[in-house]
């Protein structure tokens, strides 16, 4: 019997993982999911809509599949790396990507999530910030006015394309991995780490948006 995940939440806090760069893809199967509420990285502040309304985010424990490109940050000492297949991370979709998330859900698994679904993400642009709403370069593909954007202090976000769709017959061994790997996840859940899974600390510093 398919895990449903629309209805639960998650305390653990697996290491991030994005596709950060030209190219990069992450490719996971569904863990686990928690939507929550969008936080200033600074302040801790909600963030709000143009509406008004609070912004949210979702954030999906995954399990590493083949072809994943994506990259865990290595903070202040700048030692990235890909993760390794079979490893748990989290992919934390916001802003403009949680609506195409919502969109290739629908398509894919007419909008339910369950262990075992896998979902794709790939950087294929940069939006070039000079800060929050003013963008100074959209969609570029030059890697060129990245490093001269970086070099300037300006914020760089990726526009990634998503694709979600439930598992196929022949990798019910990595859905059944995928089960076990929630219900660990799941039995490990410390209150310290309930408490604080709403809170700062998980939003990417080139994406302040």
């Amino acid at each position: 019997m398919a895990i449903g995940l629309d209805d639960h939440t998650t305390g653990t806090r697996p290491p991030v993982v994005r596709a950060a760069g030209f190219g990069q893809t992450v490719v996971g199967m569904v863990i686990d999911k928690e939507v929550r509420p969008r936080r200033d990285n600074k302040s801790g502040a909600p963030i709000l809509k143009a509406d008004g309304r609070p912004s949210h985010e979702e954030v999906l424990t995954v399990m590493i599949m083949g072809g994943s490109t994506g990259i865990i940050s290595g903070g202040d000492f700048g030692d990235d790396r890909t993760p390794e297949a079979g490893e748990c991370c989290r992919l934390i979709v916001k802003g403009r990507d949680y609506g195409a998330l919502i969109d290739a859900r629908k398509k894919g698994t007419k909008g339910a999530t369950n262990v075992g679904d896998v979902i794709t993400a790939a950087a294929t642009a940069a939006t070039i910030w000079r800060g929050k709403g003013d963008i100074a370069k959209a969609g570029t593909t030059d890697p060129d006015d990245v490093s001269k954007a970086r070099a300037k202090g300006l914020s760089v976000s990726w526009d990634t394309v998503i694709t979600y769709r439930a598992a196929t017959p022949d990798e019910a061994a990595l859905v059944a991995k995928a089960e076990g790997l929630h219900h660990q996840l799941r039995e490990r859940i410390s209150l310290d780490q309930a408490a604080s899974s709403g809170g700062g600390g998980d939003f990417d510093e080139e994406d302040p948006f």
